[in-house]
């Protein structure tokens, strides 16, 4: 699973860093993955429902590189981006990770 690191940046974006846990110093994607699937939903509300199982989550990314930018839109500042990343292999489903470890952050401007 990648070890994943989340900063809100200005406007409205979301800076979703992944790395393999023996590469501390930089973003890395696992040497069996040709990418990774970033899976998110964004709630106004600390309240709002959120679904337990990734796969539920409404909003998928797919990025060829471990350093991926989400602009979540203006509208969303003030609500909170909740997901998880996993690593992918797209002709051996067998070599895709499992899902991270949840993050949340909150959307700034």
């Amino acid at each position: 699973m990648p070890s994943v690191k989340v900063a809100s940046l200005a406007g409205a974006g979301v800076e979703v860093v992944n790395r393999v846990e023996s590469d501390s110093s930089r973003p890395s994607l696992h040497p069996e993955a040709d990418g990774v699937e970033i899976r998110y939903i964004i709630v106004a509300k600390a309240d709002d429902p959120v679904p337990a199982d990734p796969e539920d989550y409404p909003k998928v990314v797919v990025s060829r590189k471990a350093k991926t930018l989400i602009k979540a839109g203006v509208a969303n500042v003030g609500s909170r981006m909740i997901g998880f990343c996993r690593w992918i292999n797209s002709s051996e489903n067998a070599k895709s990770s499992g899902w991270s470890q949840r993050f949340s952050v909150l959307i700034t401007d």
